[in-house]
This record gives structure tokens, sequence and C-alpha cells, in this order.
């Protein structure tokens, strides 16, 4: 998906993943998406379970809030 905010193609493998970029690019604010930020790690009731979101932004606090 082609992003204004940076000028480049972003792939997504989600409708939701799609939204969300779609969203970011639509509310401005955003100069950069990163692919694979990192991986979250955390313990359920049953297991270990590991997580890598597919992008991101760079960081937290340049997230906008969506309402």
């Amino acid at each position: 998906m082609p992003m204004s905010a940076t000028g480049r193609l972003h792939g997504f493998e989600s409708l939701a993943e799609r939204r969300v970029l779609l969203a970011l690019d639509f509310v401005g604010g955003m100069t950069e998406v990163l692919s694979q930020p990192f991986t979250l790690k955390f313990t359920t009731r049953q297991r270990p379970v590991r997580h890598t979101p597919d992008s991101g932004p760079p960081r937290a606090e340049t997230i906008p809030q969506l309402r």
C-alpha cells in the first residue's frame, strides 16, 4: 500500500493491518513506518508466546491518537 507520509510502499497481511496503515497516513504526523520493528514476548496461562508485528511507527510517542 503506498503511503503519502513516507513516499514508499508498505506491505500488509490482513485487512486490519491495512486499515491501521491507512489511518496512520490519513491523520498525519507520521514520517516513518518500520517493518517488523520488534518482537513481543509474553506468557499466557498455557505457554510462552512470541509475536512480531508486521509494521509500526518508530517510537510510541509518534503514534497519533485515533478517536
